[in-house]
């Protein structure tokens, strides 16, 4: 026997009782009672990587027709899957597209018009009608929760997903939840820091420009549209703390909740108030009396819809082309049904003097959106390429910039205000308001960099000092 002792936490490691030892069903080594030094042979063994087998060993298990280690552990997987817990990288495209629709769309429909008792704010689309259609494109709140779901999923498990029959919730082996509480509460932490931090400096600013003297309209104004996009942040931690459940949740009973979900906005599109589509019917008589408080449910209950899809997509399923198909046709054709037919606005966004809208609170037709782009990505999706610089500077920066698009979008409103500039302040007239203010959109993505690259230096400086 080889002397040679094993070297563990830098000393010999002395066993006092060795029992039988069984991996894969197969008997490794027996030695007696008495401390005595492990050789070599239990020394490869002990120490090599877990799940990776030695020549020796997997020839010894195959002849006694034992599978060695290299199942769904070991075998390679493809590009797109990863593993539940890995990271996905068409997903990483996806959620930047979404922001970078989000910020464009509120640059553009965000008119600023300089009244007498202070500044307000108009949306170009009541004078550019034609310009509706464009709102459908940059409404990409949809592509963010479908990804956040995804993420949100993959994180929580590091093992494929299994399949279990006649239960409701999956059983999965206790290894696979590996996502720690800790790990959840310190991202949503850091979240609530940003946006505390984000709200105290608006706070300071507007406590400056009432001792300086600003107008209150116009404080109110700017305030409004800072703090606008983060009505965001209740379905977003709604959701969040339901995918523990919605990971370990049957799929079929996951599209079932899908389709609870989508029954509720339809509902509660009843109980909102409609435009030229209100035709007095019974169904909204009656949903009129029922509290108009309940229709805050369709922020939570629209979103929920590219949320589980995103949740479904994470754990292997509508992996298939036919299932993209689907999803894209169906949520096509159900959008043009309700704008068409239903009555529902032909713009994405809403619009000053309309009847209702389709964002405050989410429509059937913004599910509906949601359920086509979900689709379209489906059949663009390609997980094992490389995504571009901007794609990961984005995913990096993703709450900074959200965060503070509309406060940069007002300090060029400010700047160009004395200078004489057209297209950020001025009741929009024409297609030349349009043209002007897609000429800011440069300077703004500049300023809106330099605004999120400066936070990063700062916050870099202060962990340092500490």
């Amino acid at each position: 026997m080889n002397r040679r002792p094993v070297l563990m936490n830098r000393r010999p490691v002395l066993l006092m009782d060795l029992r039988p030892v069984l991996t894969n069903g197969r008997r490794l080594l027996l030695m007696n009672r008495g401390p005595v030094l492990m050789n070599r042979r239990l020394s490869r063994f002990m120490n090599r990587q877990p799940g990776r087998p030695s020549a020796s060993d997997a020839g010894s298990s195959s002849a006694a027709g034992v599978a060695p280690h290299s199942s769904a552990a070991t075998a390679p997987r493809p590009a797109s899957d990863a593993g539940a817990g890995g990271r996905d990288r068409s997903i990483d495209t996806v959620r930047a597209v979404a922001i970078v629709g989000v910020v464009l769309g509120h640059w553009l429909v965000t008119g600023l018009v300089m009244h007498p008792d202070g500044l307000h704010t108009t949306s170009p689309l009541t004078v550019l009608p034609g310009a509706a259609p464009v709102s459908w494109v940059l409404q990409t709140l949809g592509l963010f929760f479908f990804a956040g779901g995804f993420a949100a999923t993959r994180a929580g498990s590091t093992t494929a997903p299994t399949r279990a029959t006649g239960q409701v919730f999956a059983v999965r082996p206790r290894r696979a939840r590996t996502v720690t509480t800790a790990t959840r509460a310190g991202a949503a932490g850091r979240t609530c820091k940003a946006v505390v931090l984000f709200l105290a400096s608006w706070a300071v600013a507007l406590f400056l420009g009432a001792a300086a003297g600003v107008s209150g309209v116009t404080l109110h104004t700017a305030g409004k549209l800072a703090v606008g996009p983060l009505w965001f942040l209740l379905p977003y931690f709604v959701l969040l703390l339901l995918t523990p459940a919605l990971r370990r949740l049957k799929i079929p009973w996951l599209f079932a909740g899908v389709a609870v979900a989508i029954a509720a906005v339809a509902a509660l599109d009843c109980m909102s108030p409609a435009g030229d589509g209100d035709n007095g019917s019974t169904i909204a008589v009656l949903a009129a009396a029922l509290p108009a408080s309940i229709g805050h449910l369709a922020v939570v209950a629209a979103w929920a819809v590219p949320w589980c899809l995103g949740v479904a997509v994470a754990r292997g399923r509508l992996a298939k082309r036919r299932h993209a198909v689907l999803l894209a046709v169906a949520g096509s054709a159900s959008l043009i049904a309700l704008v068409t037919v239903g009555g529902y606005p032909v713009s994405a966004v809403g619009v000053p003097g309309a009847g209702r809208s389709n964002l405050d609170p989410p429509s059937l037709a913004a599910v509906a959106l949601a359920v086509a782009q979900v689709g379209i990505f489906l059949l663009l999706r390609s997980p094992a390429r490389r995504p571009r610089r901007w794609v990961t500077a984005l995913n990096r920066a993703a709450l900074p910039v959200y965060l503070g698009h509309q406060s940069v979008l007002l300090l060029a409103a400010g700047a160009s205000g004395p200078l004489g500039l057209p297209g950020m302040i001025g009741t929009p007239g024409d297609d030349s308001w349009l043209a002007w203010r897609v000429a800011w959109l440069p300077v703004l993505a500049v300023l809106l960099a330099a605004a999120v690259r400066g936070g990063r230096a700062l916050h870099e400086s202060r962990t340092l000092r500490r």
